[in-house]
């Protein structure tokens, strides 16, 4: 994961959380990424250490400045949601 991740602009999750991956992304992994890799976490929150991607993104520097993220962000037809967003969708269907 390491060699793969170090080199990457762009590093997304997509894996289950299980006993064994519980904070798979903590300080050491955040220090082998590259300056301004963007990191995108489609799984659960559990995978990340928390303080340790708050840290990284302080040591970095940088806040995320985008522009077009703030847009979307302020809009009223855009929904931002936790990992269970199916559920309240479906709640709201029947």
């Amino acid at each position: 994961m390491q060699e793969a991740i170090s080199d990457a602009d762009i590093v997304t999750i997509h894996i289950p959380a299980t006993k064994y991956n519980h904070h798979l992304f903590d300080d050491n992994v955040f220090k082998s990424f590259k300056s301004g890799v963007i990191f995108v976490n489609c799984a659960r929150g559990r995978l990340v250490d928390t303080k340790a991607l708050l840290s990284a993104i302080d040591q970095r520097g940088k806040n995320i400045n985008d522009p077009y993220l703030d847009a979307l962000i302020e809009r009223d037809d855009a929904i931002f949601t936790p990992h269970i967003a199916f559920i309240q969708k479906w709640q709201f269907e029947n």
